[in-house]
C-alpha cells in the first residue's frame, strides 16, 4: 500500500474522502427554490455547488494548487510565450502595471478555489497569448491596420439592465451592422488562411463548460458562440476592463480601475476594431457600421467622443436599484465557479457601488458640458418596452440610416421569436444580501433624484 500514498493520504483515506464528497452532494438540498409558476428563487449564493466530479478534482488539486498555479506575472507570461512561440511583448508599460495590480487583487481578495486558480491561469494565458499575437501582427501589418476607418459607430452606453441587451440583439438581427460574436470576443485574431474558422469550436466547448459548472447561468444570461457580445473582452488584453470585476471579487482592482483615464482604453478598443475590420477586408468582407455595447461605456462618454468623434451614442436608462438585485445575484452565482469563499453581501455592495458610480459619473459628465449632446440619444427602458418597433426606427434615424424592408422583416422576426412576456425566469431579491430598496434609496437619495429628473422623465 505504500506506493498508493498521495501526499500522506493512503488509498483508503482517499476513497473515504471521495465517498464523503459524493454523499454530501447527493444529500445537500439545492441552493434555489422552484415556485409554482416555474420561476427560480436563489436561497444560498455562498455555496459553490460544483458538480461532483469537479469536487473530486478540487480535492485532489488542493495540496498542489498554489504551486501549480501561482498566478504570478512572469510565470503566466512564460506560459503564454511557450504556448505561442512568441516572446516580443512590445511596450510592457502598456499593460504590465495593470496586469500586476489585477493579479495581486485576485490572489489576495478573490478567495480562489484550486479549480478557480486553474481557470484564472487559463484565462490570463489566453489573454497574454492574444497580446503576443497582436504585437506580432502589428509589427507586420500595423500601417494597414491603423489606416482602417471606424466610421460613425453606433455605441450603446447603458445603465445595466435597462433593456440594452434586447436593443443590442435586435439591432444586430437586422444584418445592417458589424457586430462582435462571442467567439470573436474571446479570440479576436483569426488564422487568415483557413476556410473554416477554428475559433468557433473552442468557444462551443467553453460555453458547454460554463453551463456544466453553473447550470443556472443559461437561465440568467443566454450565451452561444455566435451570439452578439459586448466588447469589454477586447480591451481585457490590456488588463483594464470591468470584465474582471464581473468575474471575481477584486475591490482594490476596481478602485484602481475607476481612477484611470479612459481615453487610452478607448484607443485600445479602436485598435482592436481596426484589426477586426482589416481581417474582414482580407476575406473580401466590406466594412459595415459598427454596433457596440458595454455598460462600462456609460461612465466614459467623453472618452468615447474623444476617440470616436463621429460616433452616435445611445444612453439607455432605468432606475439603478432593480439592477443591483439581478447583477449581485448573477455575479455571486458566477463567482462560485472560481471561489470557495463567495461573499454575496460584499459582491452586492461592490455592484451597488459600481452602479451608482456609473450613474453619478454620467450625470456629472452630462451636466458639466464635457459631452457633445448633439451626438447622444437618451432612451428610457420603459419607453423601449412599450414600443420596441417605434423605438428601433428612432434609433435607426439617430444612427443616420434608414432600415430596408428586409431589415425591418428581420427585426420583426427577431422580436416575434423573443417576446419579453414571461422572460423573467429568476426572482431577484435583496434579502439575500441583507439589503433593502429603502436602504439603498436613502443612501443614494440625492443622486437618484438628480438622475431621475434628468433621465427618467417618462417612466
Amino acid at each position: 500500500m505504500g506506493c498508493l500514498k498521495l501526499c500522506g493520504w493512503t488509498f483508503g483515506s482517499v476513497v473515504v474522502a471521495l465517498a464523503a464528497i459524493v454523499m454530501f452532494y447527493v444529500m445537500q438540498p439545492p441552493s434555489y427554490t422552484v415556485h409554482d409558476d416555474g420561476r427560480l428563487e436563489m436561497t444560498d449564493l455562498s455555496r459553490q455547488d460544483y458538480p461532483v466530479v469537479v469536487s473530486v478534482v478540487q480535492l485532489l488539486l488542493t495540496p498542489f494548487a498554489n504551486s501549480l498555479f501561482p498566478l504570478l506575472p512572469q510565470s503566466l507570461m512564460d506560459g503564454a510565450a511557450a504556448r505561442t512561440g512568441l516572446s516580443d511583448w512590445g511596450d510592457k508599460d502598456d499593460f504590465f502595471p495593470a496586469f500586476d495590480i489585477l493579479l495581486k487583487s485576485i490572489r489576495e481578495e478573490a478567495g480562489l478555489s484550486p479549480v478557480g486558480r486553474f481557470l484564472v491561469t487559463e484565462l490570463m494565458t489566453q489573454l497574454l497569448s492574444t497580446r503576443l499575437r497582436l504585437t506580432a501582427l502589428l509589427q507586420e501589418h500595423g500601417d494597414a491596420i491603423r489606416a482602417e476607418n471606424i466610421t460613425k459607430p453606433l455605441i450603446i452606453a447603458p445603465i445595466p439592465r435597462s433593456g440594452s441587451t434586447v436593443m443590442h440583439n435586435t439591432l444586430a438581427a437586422s444584418g445592417d451592422f458589424r457586430v462582435l460574436p462571442y467567439f470573436e470576443a474571446l479570440e479576436p485574431l483569426r488564422k487568415l488562411d483557413e476556410e473554416i474558422d477554428s475559433r468557433i469550436k473552442p468557444c462551443e466547448d467553453a460555453v458547454m463548460f460554463i453551463n456544466f459548472m453553473r447550470p443556472l447561468f443559461r437561465i440568467m444570461h443566454t450565451m452561444t458562440p455566435n451570439a452578439v457580445h459586448e466588447e469589454l473582452q477586447l480591451t481585457a488584453i490590456w488588463f483594464n476592463s470591468i470584465l474582471f470585476e464581473a468575474s471575481y471579487m477584486v475591490p482594490s482592482y476596481a478602485t484602481w480601475r475607476k481612477k484611470q483615464d479612459q481615453v487610452p482604453v478607448m484607443q485600445q478598443l479602436k485598435l482592436m476594431l481596426q484589426v477586426l475590420q482589416w481581417q474582414d477586408r482580407l476575406k473580401g468582407i466590406e466594412p459595415k457600421q459598427w454596433l457596440l455595447k458595454t455598460p462600462g461605456h456609460v461612465s466614459r462618454v467623453p472618452a468615447l467622443q474623444a476617440v470616436f468623434p463621429d460616433a452616435r451614442i445611445l444612453c439607455m436608462h432605468r432606475d439603478p436599484i432593480p439592477a443591483v438585485k439581478s447583477l449581485a445575484t448573477l455575479a455571486s452565482y458566477m463567482a462560485g465557479m472560481n471561489s470557495n469563499q463567495v461573499q454575496p453581501k460584499l459582491m452586492a455592495r461592490q455592484w451597488a457601488t459600481n452602479l451608482f458610480w456609473m450613474a453619478d459619473t454620467l450625470l456629472k459628465d452630462r451636466t458639466s458640458g464635457a459631452v457633445n449632446e448633439s451626438s447622444v440619444m437618451d432612451l428610457e427602458a420603459a419607453v423601449f418596452w412599450r414600443d420596441y418597433t417605434g423605438v428601433i426606427q428612432q434609433v435607426y434615424r439617430f444612427a443616420g440610416r434608414e432600415a430596408s424592408s428586409e431589415s425591418k422583416a428581420r427585426v420583426a422576426e427577431y422580436l416575434e421569436a423573443h417576446p419579453r412576456q414571461g422572460a423573467k425566469k429568476i426572482i431577484y431579491s435583496l434579502k439575500l444580501f441583507d439589503m433593502s430598496e429603502e436602504q439603498l434609496r436613502q443612501e443614494n437619495a440625492e443622486l437618484l433624484q438628480a438622475y431621475s429628473q434628468r433621465f427618467l422623465t417618462n417612466s
